[in-house]
């Protein structure tokens, strides 16, 4: 297809999705879009199922689909081929287990475009089903302003699915490659250089739970890999909150909103240290390398009292590392 004067890319990594690829690729086709004006980019990150030829099948069905295949490298990769290969003026990124809500994305698409926005973004809503529903047409502003603005008014999402951005003014932006937690650093630094964005309180993207996800993992490599890639985000948020302007006027705020999100990390990670039984001088290590990330001050836990209580328990090391060490004998907690 033609790609001069593409108003938007879509990119979707996809991976062992045979069964849930079709109802995501329809939901993209079913958002009000004119075919000319957008591409959808099918990285197959080495599927081991009938993916890649559910992506070749839906090549056939809608022209302006472009397929590719790599060996199994990782996700950060495969978004970082859909960047490079792509055509649009403004890019988003689909998870394809997850959809989009019917005619969503065109307002969208026209309120960046109206506005020459470099970043607009909207909301996710979670789910455990798959469903045909429309989004609301009419658009409902939250806020608008430059990147410290929204990181100070807004506790926004780590994923990568809930904005469109500019390619060309975040030409230099990619993920880190063979990292876990990835999405959130881009989402973060991608933030803090807004210059003119705005977001909606519109819902677009539909989030299907997997037990299978990640996060919810039981696969103990995959665990111990998520953590240590935890503590590796926790210590290069030093850098982005370094990059903030002092002399914004939202400053203070934004920074206090990075510094939550840093100490959510180490948070996770430690939690993780004990469900993995890390050995106790590797945590000790960690923490000395993520020491601006420890201890947790900003972090409240979501107001669970059971995070308070380990919050607690990771900040004073006397009670924390018996307890690690306890663990590592006992397997207690898994």
């Amino acid at each position: 297809m033609q790609s001069d004067n593409l108003l938007l890319s879509i990119i979707v990594p996809v991976y062992n999705v045979e069964n849930y690829l079709t109802f995501c690729i329809d939901s993209i086709f079913n958002q009000g879009l004119d075919i000319k004006d957008f591409e959808v980019l099918l990285i197959d990150d080495g599927s081991k199922d009938n993916s890649y030829q559910v992506c070749l099948d839906l090549q056939m069905k809608y022209p302006n689909i472009r397929v590719f295949r790599q060996e199994n490298y990782g996700q950060s990769i495969a978004r970082n081929k859909g960047i490079n290969e792509s055509n649009g003026y403004y890019l988003y990124f689909v998870d394809s287990d997850d959809y989009l809500l019917l005619n969503g994305i065109s307002s969208i698409l026209e309120l960046a475009l109206e506005n020459d926005y470099d970043f607009v973004g909207f909301r996710v809503e979670r789910t455990s089903e798959r469903r045909t529903e429309k989004a609301e047409r009419k658009i409902n502003i939250m806020y608008k302003g430059n990147g410290a603005y929204l990181l100070s008014q807004h506790n926004y999402n780590n994923g990568p699915w809930w904005y469109i951005y500019k390619k060309e003014k975040f030409a230099n932006f990619y993920f880190i490659p063979n990292r876990l937690c990835e999405d959130g650093l881009f989402t973060t630094q991608l933030l803090i250089s807004v210059e003119n964005g705005i977001i909606v309180e519109n819902v677009i993207y539909q989030y299907v739970d997997s037990p299978n996800s990640t996060v919810n993992t039981k696969n103990r490599q995959r665990q111990a890999k998520l953590r240590d890639d935890m503590f590796l985000a926790a210590q290069d948020f030093n850098k982005l909150i370094e990059s903030l302007d002092k002399n914004d006027d939202n400053y203070n705020l934004a920074y206090k909103r990075l510094s939550e999100r840093q100490e959510s990390y180490m948070f996770f990670a430690l939690v993780r240290s004990l469900r993995t039984q890390e050995d106790l001088k590797s945590v000790s290590n960690k923490l000395k390398n993520a020491s601006k990330a420890y201890p947790i001050k900003s972090f409240d836990g979501y107001n669970s009292k059971t995070q308070k209580m380990l919050i607690c328990i990771f900040n004073h090391k006397f009670l924390f590392y018996p307890l690690q060490f306890v663990n590592n004998k006992l397997k207690i907690i898994k």
